[in-house]
């Protein structure tokens, strides 16, 4: 199947551990899919808070994450985090403060399997452009279907 045609472009991480940063511990990680077969990640952002009596301190978060972290969503297995910075124009300009980062859970668990596809090849290993368009059509379709059920989510929460 598909998986098995794009294992090759993928680098395979087998047993990742929980709280590592993926985004500040692996090259080339602003534009990649990370396939999740085992574990979570969480994608965060990290959130500045303008106060009067103390400028751009980090906002406290809601959740169990640190200061001045977000979480933007966890992404459970079965899942591909990644989807919204992978498809961005290429050239975009983007500061790296406001990229979301790609953590690992405690969720779920863990240690975590990831295999993570780069749109440029990295290490040796080829990346998304190396792909055939036909698997690039197939994996484009189901990252449409992930993306409208997380919109789908994201609109039954607001309510």
């Amino acid at each position: 199947g598909i998986l098995a045609r794009i294992r090759p472009l993928c680098e395979v991480r087998r047993a990742e551990m929980p709280g590592t940063v993926l985004s500040d511990v692996l090259p080339q990680m602003e534009q990649v899919l990370c396939f999740i077969f085992k574990g979570a990640l969480s994608t965060i952002r990290v959130v500045p808070e303008v106060n009067g009596s103390r400028p751009l301190h980090m906002q406290r978060a809601t959740n169990a994450l640190r200061a001045g972290k977000k979480l933007v969503v966890r992404s459970p297995p079965g899942h591909v985090a990644g989807i919204s910075t992978f498809f961005r124009f290429h050239d975009a300009d983007v500061d790296q403060q406001m990229q979301p980062k790609l953590i690992v859970s405690s969720h779920c668990n863990p240690p975590a399997e990831i295999w993570i596809l780069r749109r440029l090849a990295c290490n040796g290993i080829p990346g998304w452009k190396d792909m055939p368009d036909d698997d690039k059509g197939h994996l484009e379709r189901m990252f449409c279907v992930q993306f409208a059920d997380a919109l789908n989510h994201s609109n039954l929460k607001e309510r």
